[in-house]
């Protein structure tokens, strides 16, 4: 689980928020891209202005890089 997603997750309103940010902690966590690898991809794929958040760059990033 990449940690933005968790954190995303975390700020809902969510109804069962203990057992949701439970399950999710106990994904094995995922590979983190570094700030130079995530502008690296957004260069390389070509997705800067097509709305994709930078919330969503750094998990795409990171498994591009696996």
């Amino acid at each position: 689980m990449q940690p933005l997603w968790s954190g995303k997750v975390a700020r809902e309103n969510l109804r069962a928020r203990a057992e949701v940010l439970s399950l999710l902690q106990a994904i094995p966590a995922s590979p983190v891209a570094t700030a130079a690898e995530v502008l690296f991809f957004m260069d390389q794929q070509a997705w800067l202005g097509r709305g994709i958040g930078y919330v969503g760059v750094p998990p795409l990033s990171s498994a591009w890089f696996i």
